[in-house]
């Protein structure tokens, strides 16, 4: 069993519905894709199960079997690659709050436009760390082999890097 602790940048919550479906399983939900790729590349079976779920001293506990190597990856490189690029990631972050409380506006168009030329100036990193994880799962795989599931990788490590979210993991 592996306990997984994901705190939350912008301050502690309270484990409802909403927090959940918005910001919880999406994060969740990207740890399985990379963990489905792996399964798929090395033709084995160890998808992230989640055995439950709760909330510890502020932090959000998830107790949890597979996944191993979606697990081990993101814990190092993750958290690596976020740092490397801080700066963008918090101003992507404050973008997307100030899109949530805006309506239909000129100011709305700009900011759309910024958060989409950072993201276009992330995208190579980005990718660098999706190949990384691709060799990391699949070291005797050929490239043309691997190249099938980028866009899947992509999409997920774009939330995961970009999440509010982040984890400690404990293998127990």
């Amino acid at each position: 069993m592996t306990r997984v602790f994901l705190d939350d940048a912008r301050a502690p919550h309270l484990l409802t519905p909403d927090y959940l479906s918005r910001t919880v399983t999406p994060f969740l939900s990207a740890l399985a894709v990379l963990q489905l790729v792996a399964d798929t590349i090395r033709e084995h079976d160890d998808p992230l199960i989640i055995e439950q779920i709760g909330s510890e001293n502020g932090r959000l506990q998830v107790c949890l079997t597979g996944a191993g190597a979606a697990l081990q990856f993101a814990e190092r490189e993750l958290t690596r690659w976020r740092a490397q690029h801080e700066d963008v990631v918090r101003l992507m972050n404050e973008l997307e709050e100030m899109l949530s409380w805006l309506g239909e506006s000129e100011t709305r168009e700009r900011i759309l436009i910024e958060r989409e030329d950072l993201r276009v100036r992330l995208q190579p990193d980005l990718l660098r760390l999706v190949l990384d994880y691709l060799s990391h799962v699949s070291p005797n795989v050929p490239a043309l082999g691997q190249v099938v599931h980028i866009d899947r990788l992509l999409a997920a490590f774009h939330l995961l890097a970009f999440s509010a979210l982040t984890m400690a993991v404990i293998t127990t």
